[in-house]
């Protein structure tokens, strides 16, 4: 083969084989744009499901939230009628009586008949009154 010829064949297989090279150099970057492409479209999805699940823990939180506050009117309200039920019961209200008679100074006999509490009860009051005003 005559260098001619040589230079004939090279000239025809240099574009031919620079056409494949630059074929196989694009087929490659198109294989990682694909890649990409699904690696993008996996982190979007990604994405969506943490949104739906952050939209369903704020949504739950609210529930919560109102929930406990519902919880402590309730026991507001408990409390109350407690106290209020404390107040109207007959014996308490002797032992209140009692407990304002020993702290305006009454004696001992006056308290045990004026709340008709036994004297026990009465020696009672007076100890807790005189502890409560040393304190």
């Amino acid at each position: 083969m005559t260098l001619a010829e040589l230079a004939l064949v090279l000239s025809v297989l240099m574009p031919v084989v620079f056409a494949v090279g630059v074929w196989w150099w694009l087929h490659g970057v198109n294989e990682r744009m694909q890649i990409l492409e699904s690696d993008r479209d996996n982190a979007e999805q990604q994405l969506y499901e943490v949104r739906q699940e952050l939209h369903e823990i704020r949504a739950g939180a609210l529930g919560v939230v109102k929930r406990v506050k519902l919880l402590e009117q309730e026991v507001l309200e408990t409390a109350e009628k407690q106290e209020a039920m404390a107040l109207n019961d007959p014996e308490n209200r002797l032992y209140n009586r009692a407990m304002k008679m020993v702290s305006l100074g009454a004696d001992l006999e006056e308290v045990m008949t004026e709340c008709e509490l036994p004297r026990a009860e009465a020696e009672l009051l007076f100890t807790l009154h005189r502890n409560k005003t040393t304190s």
